[in-house]
């Protein structure tokens, strides 16, 4: 039993190496090629939608109930994801824009309630208004400089998977370590105990 637990602790660790591994070499790529493997993503997507696209464009073609409908949306995808695979790029700046659109209306509703905050003398209100003010230019730049956040969020993202696999590495080294002081002594003493 004790070897069979023993063989169960370095299959996963093999497992966790292996994924650790991966890891940091996704890490590393994300940090070097950001935008070629967002753009990648972005064409396998598209690749994605014409495909479903086709499905159902097919199947409505030959059903009688909800031919026009079945159409409309088959072809719809299709030029959609057409798009996606012709100008992957367009789809990397969307992501940024919609976060920027949505830091900007709710920072102008922030510094709304800040405005509010002033009329009924409320602590700290300018606070309030600075924290809005930060959060609408913090949208701004989302959205004027789309693929620039994109590049810098992937590279981001990077470093942060190779930390975490760098991490995962040193772990199991550790573990591998203190495994072999454990067999060590095991070994040890059954020595002691043979005499």
């Amino acid at each position: 039993m004790f070897q069979e637990m023993i063989d169960k602790f370095k299959a996963i660790r093999l497992h966790f190496t292996l994924t650790a591994v991966l890891e940091v070499v996704l890490g590393v790529v994300l940090l070097i090629w950001p935008l070629t493997v967002v753009g990648l993503l972005a064409t396998v997507v598209g690749v994605i939608v014409i495909a479903m696209g086709l499905v159902i464009l097919v199947s409505k073609v030959f059903d009688e109930v909800g031919r026009a409908p079945g159409v409309l949306i088959g072809l719809i995808l299709v030029i959609v994801g057409g798009w996606i695979v012709i100008h992957p790029a367009g789809i990397i700046s969307i992501i940024p824009i919609m976060i920027g659109v949505g830091l900007v209306v709710h920072g102008a509703q922030n510094f709304s309630l800040a405005l509010a905050a002033q009329k009924v003398d409320a602590p700290r209100w300018g606070w309030m208004v600075f924290a809005s003010v930060v959060t609408i230019v913090f949208g701004v730049i989302c959205i004027v400089c789309a693929v620039r956040v994109m590049d810098i969020a992937v590279r981001v993202g990077g470093i942060f998977m190779i930390i975490d696999g760098l991490s995962s590495i040193f772990m199991i080294h550790r573990v591998n370590v203190a495994e072999r002081d454990v067999d060590s002594v095991i070994v040890k003493e059954t020595d002691i105990e043979g005499f």
